[in-house]
């Protein structure tokens, strides 16, 4: 399972992360002092702070859980900030992966929401530049395709993860389906 946050602080991070999944996605991660902090907030010492002793954790894997848990943080690149500072996050000992988050990022460049990186040189630029920062890092890249032949290219430019839709379009395709047929 992958859980996307509303936030990076702490009080947000740790109840997420007790509850076991295998990546967590932050957004607006925007520099290196954010992603260190959300690192810090979702590993346990000595890499970071994140707080012991989770009863539903015990239970489910053992009391040694801290040693063994692997999780993966998944920092999301929504600004032209992030995108300025995609190598220095990606970097960050304890992010593991880049997510690219088109609507966001065209909203802080002033361009619509939904602008294709086709139509968008600033947007090409980025999406190039959050693969080539992932790949320099040997870590992964992560972006949302909107069918299959986006996702195919996406592929070849190097993207690692490729979310095919969205859990909103497949709920409405399903109970359309289920209302029509």
């Amino acid at each position: 399972t992958v859980i996307r946050v509303p936030g990076h602080n702490f009080d947000t991070l740790g109840p997420v992360a007790d509850l076991n999944p295998s990546a967590i996605m932050i957004p607006m991660v925007n520099n290196k002092a954010e992603a260190e902090e959300i690192a810090s907030n979702l590993h346990f010492a000595p890499r970071g702070h994140r707080s012991y002793w989770n009863t539903r954790m015990i239970d489910r894997v053992g009391d040694d859980y801290y040693l063994t848990q692997d999780l993966m943080v998944i920092a999301q690149i929504e600004s032209a900030e992030g995108v300025r500072n995609a190598e220095e996050i990606i970097n960050t000992d304890g992010i593991d992966c880049l997510m690219y988050g088109p609507a966001d990022l065209g909203i802080s460049y002033g361009i619509k929401p939904g602008t294709s990186r086709h139509d968008s040189e600033l947007m090409m630029n980025a999406t190039k530049k959050v693969i080539s920062a992932s790949y320099a890092a040997g870590k992964y890249c992560m972006f949302i395709a909107g069918d299959p032949s986006d996702a195919k290219e996406l592929r070849e430019l190097g993207a690692d993860i490729i979310c095919l839709g969205s859990d909103n379009e497949f709920l409405q395709t399903g109970a359309r389906n289920m209302l029509t047929g």
